[in-house]
């Protein structure tokens, strides 16, 4: 076993490089990896042929409802999970294609789930607050006041982000 084994998170960051290393973007990102994985496998005395095996992928399809919001969040979830994928559609038929693993099929669906209901939501919340701001027509009297006014909050949230240019990433821990 190689010295260090016990450690997941540096044999996860070496598979990765390694994936980069054969099928990076750009040469720069290709010989960055090259240059990082030598290191990693001298300092940890590791043989990333020996301990690393490659693991299966497959051609997955994705079934979108939409070519917009829907196909947006899907890229997004499928490049989150798999940044390297190249991920090829086809608009009429509304496919995504990508070679994932089985363990990043279930990822990107899991994520899809969570942040498509999460887009949602908050597109709906971003309209309501449109229409108010702009006085446009009659809002549904239906709703009660403590959901709208929650709608208005989020929304004046995100704008604060905006304004304060204080964009970050909201990750789920998978």
């Amino acid at each position: 076993m190689p010295k260090y084994s016990h450690n997941k998170r540096l044999f996860e960051l070496i598979a990765k490089l390694r994936t980069m290393a054969a099928r990076g973007g750009t040469p720069a990102e290709k010989s960055l990896a090259e240059l990082k994985l030598k290191e990693l496998s001298e300092k940890y005395s590791i043989n990333p042929d020996e301990y690393f095996i490659d693991i299966p992928k497959k051609k997955r399809v994705f079934k979108v409802a939409d070519w917009n919001d829907y196909k947006n969040i899907m890229v997004h979830c499928i490049l989150d999970t798999a940044p390297f994928t190249e991920i090829t559609g086809n608009e009429s038929e509304l496919k995504l294609i990508a070679n994932l693993s089985t363990k990043e099929f279930d990822e990107v669906l899991k994520k899809f789930s969570h942040y498509y209901e999460l887009f949602r939501k908050e597109k709906e919340a971003l309209l309501v607050a449109f229409i108010l701001k702009n006085n446009l027509g009659i809002i549904d009297n239906e709703m009660p006041d403590d959901k709208i006014e929650e709608d208005i909050n989020s929304i004046l949230k995100y704008l604060s982000i905006l304004d304060n240019n204080q964009i970050s990433k909201n990750k789920m821990l998978w």
